[in-house]
This record gives C-alpha cells, sequence and structure tokens, in this order.
C-alpha cells in the first residue's frame, strides 16, 4: 500500500522498512569505512578548503551534503 501511495505523490518519494534502512545504513558505514580517498566533502568542509566556506549551507555544515535541498 504504500509503495503504490508513494508512487502517486507529486514528488520523488520511496516507500522503506526498518530491515530496507538498516541494510542502507550499512552500505553507507561500508563505503566510508573502504574509502581511500581522504579529501571528501566532510573533509573540505571541516577544514574549510577549496572556498567552500563562501558557498555552502549550514545544513551543509550538519550534514556534510547527505541531504540535498535546491532551496
Amino acid at each position: 500500500m504504500l509503495k503504490f501511495v508513494a508512487s502517486r505523490l507529486p514528488f520523488a518519494s520511496e516507500a522503506y522498512t526498518y530491515r530496507d534502512l538498516l541494510a542502507e545504513r550499512k552500505l553507507e558505514e561500508l563505503e566510508e569505512a573502504e574509502n581511500q580517498n581522504y579529501f571528501t566533502f566532510k573533509y573540505c568542509v571541516q577544514n574549510k578548503m577549496a572556498g567552500c566556506h563562501n558557498w555552502y549551507r549550514p545544513m551543509d555544515r550538519f550534514f556534510f551534503g547527505k541531504y540535498y535541498s535546491p532551496y
């Protein structure tokens, strides 16, 4: 039922179960642990590199670009 409702909404949405959320979190943690490149968005924001402090939003400072909002 939730998948049907999510497909009818006027914006992008997806129905998740608790297992889906746990699997997604585990995958994110695995990708972060295996990342060998230290030059990430989080690293740049924390160290004010590449002039990012001139254009990032307070939300980026808290979530480090994980959630995107065009506004």
